[in-house]
């Protein structure tokens, strides 16, 4: 055992050789083949992996993971938001919410691939105060040093803590893991990192060299020559002097003064130095495509428009966040809630809040148009296009839309034969219709003779009424004026 613990502490502590007797080594190591720390170290020292892991964690943190049941059509129904389960991973534990809980997961996932839960139950006989309302918590653990001991058949025997001889331990009731496939590894996961540790190395590198840069040289490097023959310490010497009166970035923009017949030489970037940045470029792509997240939320809105910067925020939902989440939902079904409750809850994320996943208002009601105008479905698919319930009459709701009226036809109706059309009335011959005629026109002046005589005895009563208001105007009046009098009655009278 002691040889067992040396080489574990040594060469990585891995779960085959710890804490096992030699009647329980399983037939295949339960060894990693790299380093969760090191992986891990990576979101906090290098920017990309930071930053794709930081976008996908912050983003799946989003929807709210809810628990139902599935009918026999397999329609979801959620719990109420009191239920056990639904409060445990609202609230998993007292210093995380459900947000938090799930930001973690996916951090560890999508780094190094899997992603142990602890499940931590009250003590019988003790009251635990940190522990939430109903007496359960959840806690993520770095699978750093988290190792898995198996069985020799296959299954898992427990769950070890194998930093600084730690002899933290779990047993499968109190422990499980999410994990990501792995075609080499049937225990442990894959994360990003590892399948582009390639490029994050040669990032490293290059921020290393960039600091060094900054740090060092406050000028470009160069050469010093002299005319004068130098031995090793006066060349040692001059060199000194000239780091310390140009070196570094402290120094950057000081006048050197160089002494007798010495002269400097500037170096100038090489071809390699110059695609410098095109080459980390190149690199940021790799690790970006490795993690499914679109280049422009990387890099921000520098090289994008707003419409491919919508387009990327789909593709990332739809292409990406998507699909491993609802993996994340399956795994939390299979592998977590049967040891939480003996109910059949399953697992769903709520994606109703996230506008990448739902079309607006105006674009749902154009689909669902253009479905109806098809003449292939019915009341209820149209409105369940639509996001509504199915119509509260059943007989209604099975009624086919067809199409151009958009009406109401049972499917009987539609595939009857049509009733034959009433017969056609003949049109009338030429010699009935000008009686018909001449009857029409004897009937018009007969209806209008008492109009036109009224309106002609108003007009005379009112020409009446102006005559004699002019004469009495006028009482008794010049030959000139009688002349104008007779001539403007004349006008009236007309």
């Amino acid at each position: 055992m002691a040889i067992r613990d040396t080489l574990a502490r040594l060469f990585g502590a891995k779960a085959s050789i710890i804490g096992l007797g030699a009647d329980e080594i399983p037939d295949r190591p339960l060894e990693k083949g790299w380093d969760d720390g090191a992986i891990l170290s990576t979101y906090a020292d290098d920017t990309w992996p930071y930053v794709c892991a930081r976008i996908l964690a912050e983003n799946g943190a989003m929807p709210p993971l809810r628990f139902g049941t599935l009918d026999a059509k397999g329609q979801f129904t959620p719990v109420d938001p009191s239920h056990p389960v639904q409060d445990l991973f609202d609230h998993p534990n007292p210093q995380m919410t459900g947000s938090d809980f799930r930001h973690l997961l996916i951090t560890y996932l999508e780094m190094v691939g899997h992603a142990p839960i602890e499940i931590v139950r009250p003590l019988a006989g003790r009251r635990m105060l940190t522990r939430n309302r109903n007496g359960t918590e959840l806690w993520p653990v770095n699978p750093s040093w988290w190792r898995i001991v198996a069985n020799p058949d296959g299954t898992i025997r427990g769950y070890l803590w194998v930093k600084q001889n730690s002899d933290a331990a779990w047993k499968p009731e109190q422990m499980t893991y999410l994990r990501w496939p792995n075609p080499l590894d049937r225990w442990y996961g894959l994360g990003r990192i590892a399948a582009v540790r390639q490029a994050v190395m040669a990032e490293e590198y290059a921020a290393i060299r960039d600091k060094k840069l900054e740090k060092n040289l406050g000028v470009p490097p160069g050469i010093l020559s002299s005319e004068m023959p130098l031995g090793d310490p006066t060349a040692e010497l001059l060199q000194k002097r000239w780091s310390q009166a140009v070196g570094g970035y402290q120094n950057a923009g000081k006048i050197a003064i160089l002494g007798s017949k010495t002269t400097y030489q500037s170096l100038a970037q090489n071809a390699r130095d110059a695609q410098w940045l095109e080459t980390r470029k190149g690199r940021v792509h790799e690790i970006t495509a490795a993690f499914g997240v679109p280049m422009v939320l990387v890099l921000g809105m520098k090289d994008a428009t707003f419409a491919n910067a919508s387009e990327a925020v789909d593709f990332l939902w739809q292409e990406t966040l998507q699909p491993r989440l609802d993996r994340i939902a399956e795994a939390i079904t299979f592998r977590l809630l049967p040891l939480l409750t003996d109910e059949k809850l399953v697992a769903r994320f709520d994606y109703g809040h996230i506008a990448a996943l739902n079309e607006n208002q105006g674009e749902v009601v154009v689909r669902a148009k253009a479905m109806a105008d098809t003449g292939a479905v019915t009341v209820v698919e149209v409105r369940a296009v639509m996001g509504m319930e199915p119509h509260e009459s059943p007989e209604l709701g099975k009624r086919q839309l067809v199409p151009s009226t958009v009406a109401l036809s049972s499917v009987e109706d539609i595939v009857a034969p049509p009733e034959p059309p009433p017969p056609a009335v003949a049109p009338p011959r030429p010699e009935e219709a000008a009686p018909r005629a001449r009857k029409s026109i004897e009937s018009r002046e007969t209806v209008l003779a008492p109009i036109r005589d009224a309106y002609m005895r108003d007009l005379g009563s009112f020409f009446g009424a102006q005559r004699n208001a002019v004469l009495n105007a006028f009482g008794k009046a010049t030959p000139e004026e009688e002349a104008f009098l007779e001539r403007l009655i004349e006008i009236i009278g007309v």
